[in-house]
């Protein structure tokens, strides 16, 4: 139960917020590691907006630690929480790409005091999965810590989207009402070279590093969902696939879920098989891999814009998600399953037949210039900084 205290707290926390003149701040919220939206965005709005105080924001000392160390400014939202109050309510902007209470690890004030910032959702990706507003059904909305999650679902002003499609799940599970129109700032490096700083947080292991860049041959990444002994999770399909792998010649990289706690023993190794860290950020070594197989992460839908092969588990409809959903009647993807694993795998990485289909998704999911997503969602930030300060600053005299 959340102490009524707090609730009065946060209550008055927004009305000061919103009251309250703002200082040219621009504050980057996201996980408990660098990586996703929020850390491409900041990098590129580091470097080509100085006329804004620029931030991230995290409360993970690991983190906090790497970024100072590379002298990235940040600021810790653990270390002093009257200073942290004070601090998040001189903001003009607040840039997310989780739920907002996940990156405060549930503390309510320190929402509120962002109440009155103009706030950017750049979320983690389109998926077929729906959530928050969607399916309020399946959730007890009765319990106080489900409502306060939809609520930090909600909070944004504005949501990134780069097509009609996902306008309309936006307006579905977050109620949006505001969208930007650009590419997801992470994609950018699946379609160019990663620069320096933006391979903070993306580093592998020796081996890993070897088998990825300097072997010729071929590559697959294996992206599971979070629950355990399902999709790719289950044993015997992920030893079909490994034995494949080593009777062809091919490298498989496994990087679990960002939910699972990974423990990685380097004294056990095996052949042409590397498992990634699950805090691992993928993203600057996606393109390097000849296929994705996962269960349904939206990992497929970045991973589609490379038009390489892209596989799935046999999962297809749920209460939440939809694979039917999308256009060419789903048939962009490769299903793999304990009985076929050799088939196609086989299928996908020498007789690939389906790149046509991957063309159609793509064009309908995305509507933008990816290779330009950090520049377009920046310029349209600083613009509704600009009309949004012109807005509070006005005075009606009567």
């Amino acid at each position: 139960m959340i102490d009524p205290n707090v609730l009065e707290l946060c209550k008055d926390l927004e009305v000061i917020s919103q009251k309250k003149c703002k200082e040219k701040r621009i504050l980057f919220f996201g996980r408990d590691t660098f990586c996703d939206n929020s850390k491409y965005l900041y990098l590129h709005m580091l470097e080509q907006h100085k006329e804004f105080e620029v931030i991230w924001c995290g409360k993970d000392d690991k983190l906090i630690s790497m970024l100072e160390a590379n002298n990235l400014p940040c600021f810790h939202l653990a270390k002093d929480l009257k200073l942290s109050y004070q601090f998040l309510l001189e903001a003009a902007i607040s840039v997310h790409c989780i739920n907002p209470i996940d990156a405060l690890a549930g503390n309510l004030p320190m929402l509120a005091c962002l109440s009155g910032s103009t706030s950017i959702q750049l979320w983690h990706g389109i998926g077929i999965k729906k959530v928050d507003l969607a399916i309020t059904r399946l959730k007890d909305v009765t319990n106080l810590a489900t409502t306060k999650l939809i609520r930090g679902a909600t909070f944004a002003n504005y949501y990134l989207s780069p097509s009609p499609f996902a306008d309309e799940r936006w307006v579905d599970f977050f109620g949006a009402k505001n969208i930007l129109r650009a590419g997801y700032p992470r994609n950018e490096v699946l379609l160019r070279e990663s620069r320096e700083q933006e391979l903070l947080g993306s580093e592998l292991d020796s081996d890993s590093y070897q088998s990825l860049y300097h072997s010729a041959n071929k590559k697959i990444l294996l992206a599971p969902t979070w629950v355990e002994n399902t999709g790719l999770n289950d044993p015997q399909l992920l030893t079909g696939m490994l034995l494949f792998c080593r009777q062809n010649n091919i490298s498989m990289f496994v990087k679990k879920h960002a939910f699972i706690n990974q423990v990685i023993d380097p004294d056990k190794k095996i052949a042409n098989f590397h498992i990634l860290p699950s805090t691992l950020d993928i993203y600057p070594h996606m393109s390097k891999f000849d296929a994705v197989i996962t269960d349904y992460s939206s990992i497929i839908f970045d991973y589609i814009l490379t038009e390489k092969p892209i596989l799935t588990t046999d999962i297809h409809k749920g209460l939440d998600y939809d694979y039917a959903m999308l256009p060419d009647g789903d048939s962009f993807r490769y299903i793999i399953t304990k009985e076929n694993t050799a088939e196609v795998l086989n299928k996908a990485l020498f007789n690939d037949d389906k790149k046509h289909h991957r063309q159609q998704v793509k064009k309908y999911l995305f509507h933008t210039e990816n290779r330009q997503a950090n520049m377009d969602v920046a310029q349209k930030i600083v613009a509704i900084f600009e009309h949004e300060t012109l807005m509070k600053n006005k005075l009606n005299i009567i």
